[in-house]
């Protein structure tokens, strides 16, 4: 059955608007998803030796974020994650040494992580110079945002 040009603009339309509603697939992303697009925060070994992130992740469009960070010389690192209320939840958090500075996981190693709880503590001592992926990641269960916020301390 072929319908009118009108009944098939109206479907269309209004397929459109229900799988925006019911679905994330509308939902802006950020762009530090990924090991290759990471956030670089800083030189942790310049400046005050401490730095703080914000952000926030979901279950349906932005399960990761990604941040770098750089030591230019052996150190001692303390990241503490808070949930941030009112929507603070459930994450993971994973360190990995970027050893070949090439953006890609395959080639890092998981220094430490943290899984499945509403704060996080990890400290490394004497690690080596070189770039450092921080990994939050949400473990809720539904399409909530989480917020958090990650201090990340080479003073320690």
């Amino acid at each position: 059955m072929m319908l009118p040009y009108s009944s098939r603009l109206s479907l269309a339309l209004l397929t459109v608007l229900t799988c925006a509603i019911a679905s994330p697939a509308f939902a802006i992303r950020d762009f530090d998803n990924s090991v290759s697009a990471a956030d670089f925060v800083g030189n942790l070994n310049s400046g005050t030796g401490f730095r703080t992130i914000q952000g926030d992740v979901t279950a349906t469009d932005d399960l990761e974020d990604f941040k770098q960070i750089l030591l230019t010389g052996r150190s001692n690192l303390r990241l503490n994650l808070e949930g941030v209320a009112p929507d603070g939840g459930r994450t993971d958090l994973t360190l990995v040494q970027d050893k070949n500075r090439n953006g890609r996981l395959d080639s890092g190693e998981i220094i430490a992580k943290s899984r499945n709880s509403f704060s996080h503590q990890i400290t490394r001592q004497n690690l080596t110079a070189g770039n450092y992926i921080i990994i939050i990641a949400s473990r809720q269960l539904n399409s909530s945002k989480v917020r958090y916020k990650v201090t990340v301390d080479a003073r320690v």
